[in-house]
């Protein structure tokens, strides 16, 4: 890396930007209980200029 370069960073989370207290202080907070999954799919599109 260098200067020029750029990077993405991709993490996954279970909830908004705001963040899991501000979830919480909603009622939105969503858990996983033990055993359980869920699955996601993404797509994405990079483009060169």
């Amino acid at each position: 890396m260098g200067q020029g370069d750029d990077v993405l960073g991709l993490e996954p989370a279970n909830c908004y930007v705001e963040g899991r207290a501000k979830e919480r202080e909603r009622g939105t907070l969503q858990f996983l209980e033990p055993g359980e999954h869920r699955d996601f799919r993404l797509r994405m599109r990079v483009e060169a200029h």
